[in-house]
């Protein structure tokens, strides 16, 4: 019994070590050092750049910080906050309106105490018109700085197409000066061309007016609105396209990335296209399935053509797009450029500690720390952390492959059922020695 006894301890401590192993810098194949090189008192902030996002798998599961001792650091992964929900709306006061030579000249003046407008929405019952928006800001009437410019439009009466709106990217002035104009550019040149679309067709020539109803004006104020520079982009250069019934299909091969916006360089002069993506997490055609669809158009009149998509799309590893073309030849498609909003990591270092990041390599378990608690996902704080960068990457020297922690917890599985087994087996002898020690007279007569 007692020799029973070593065994089983014996067992139940191989077990115990083995699963308080846990996630190991040897499960990663890559690995980058943090540069932290000034003392904090604070989380710090990492982007995650596209090398390291194509290298992991979906939700970053395979990437850990360990520090100089081996041990593992909490962290919290958070991207940089989308558009924020308007959070006021306003009407702004006609002061001002004249109509010459092709032109509507409107001033308009601010509510008191209104926000800063995030954008300008003409409002009007007008359709079938293209004018060209030039916006003016100025806090006396004297002085006008231009701040935008665009294009308000309505193809009703041959395509579901119409913009009445246009950024102004925040600026808190009290009055605005807008001066529309019909843009015949397009039409005097006499470069008449045919869109065609579905059952509809659609020509530079469509009509316009040269002066349309205004009813008003709204703004938006915006809790956030993401500047260019928060985006992450992943290029692809002179992507392989191929026909399929009619339709271009380009491969944009594996991405590996969030899909949020895809941006088309197309250099065809004019053109109104469905756009689908397709994403897979393997390149195999019946692996692939439909994700979202959006428009792109380049359509006389209109000074800016639309060439991005917008989506919301979970990290896929592949990626199509599929332009349906109905009856038009195909467009060229120059280059992609697909673009995510930063994703940051966030940990807390400890003074006179070195980092590193190991990533890839397996799918392991989604952490759980209990830090995102102590660094809320709250803006404009987590921009307000300090920065932090990584070293280049490079091969870890002590990944092992066999270091799956999915094998380690098949064999954890398979140690406890051996030692059941030989618990019960031994178990089984020691009785059965007991039995044959009773004294008794089994099988006798009385």
């Amino acid at each position: 019994m007692k020799r029973l006894t070593f065994v089983y301890l014996g067992c139940v401590m191989l077990v115990s070590a083995t699963m308080a192993r846990g996630t190991m810098p040897e499960n990663f194949r890559l690995v980058a050092l943090i540069n932290t090189t000034n003392e904090y008192d604070a989380p710090v902030r990492l982007a995650l750049s596209p090398e390291i996002l194509t290298q992991v798998n979906a939700n970053c599961t395979d990437l850990r910080i360990f520090d100089d001792t081996g041990t593992e650091v909490p962290y919290v992964i958070y991207a940089l906050p989308r558009k924020g929900q308007a959070t006021q709306s306003y009407n702004w006061k006609i002061i001002q309106y004249q109509l010459e030579n092709n032109e509507q000249t409107i001033i308009l003046e601010k509510p008191k105490n209104a926000g800063v407008a995030g954008d300008l929405e003409l409002l009007t019952p007008d359709q079938n018109f293209t004018k060209t928006v030039m916006v003016f800001t100025s806090d006396d009437r004297t002085s006008w700085r231009r701040i935008a410019r665009g294009s308000f439009f309505d193809f009703s009466s041959t395509i579901a197409l119409r913009n009445t709106s246009v950024h102004l990217a925040g600026h808190p002035d009290a009055f605005l000066k807008l001066i529309l104009v019909t843009d015949t550019a397009a039409i005097d040149s006499g470069d008449e061309i045919r869109l065609r679309y579905k059952e509809l067709e659609f020509t530079s020539k469509s009509g316009g007016t040269d002066e349309i109803k205004i009813n008003g004006f709204i703004s938006h104020t915006d809790g956030v609105i993401p500047d260019s520079s928060w985006y992450s982009h992943y290029m692809i250069n002179s992507p392989t396209t191929s026909m399929d019934d009619g339709n271009t299909i380009i491969a944009c091969g594996r991405v590996n990335v969030p899909i949020e916006q895809v941006l088309l360089n197309v250099s065809n002069k004019y053109y109104y296209r469905t756009v689908e993506v397709w994403t897979a997490q393997t390149d195999d055609d019946e692996a692939y399935r439909f994700t979202s669809r959006d428009v792109i158009y380049h359509i006389p009149g209109i000074d800016e053509p639309k060439t991005t998509l917008k989506f919301n799309s979970n990290k896929s590893l592949f990626m199509r797009l599929k332009i349906i073309n109905q009856d038009n030849p195909a467009l060229h498609v120059e280059g992609i450029d697909v673009s995510w909003l930063q994703r940051n990591l966030y940990f807390i270092p400890e003074s006179g500690r070195r980092y590193s990041l190991y990533f890839g390599g397996i799918d392991i378990h989604i952490p759980q720390y209990d830090v995102g608690k102590l660094i809320p996902n709250s803006y404009p704080g987590l921009l307000a952390y300090p920065e932090v960068r990584l070293a280049a990457m490079h091969e870890n020297s002590l990944y092992k492959p066999t270091a799956d922690p999915r094998a380690r917890e098949r064999l954890q599985r398979l140690l406890i059922m051996g030692i059941v087994i030989v618990i019960g087996v031994g178990l089984a002898y020691w009785a059965f020695g007991l039995v044959k020690k009773i004294p008794g007279n089994v099988g006798e007569d009385i």
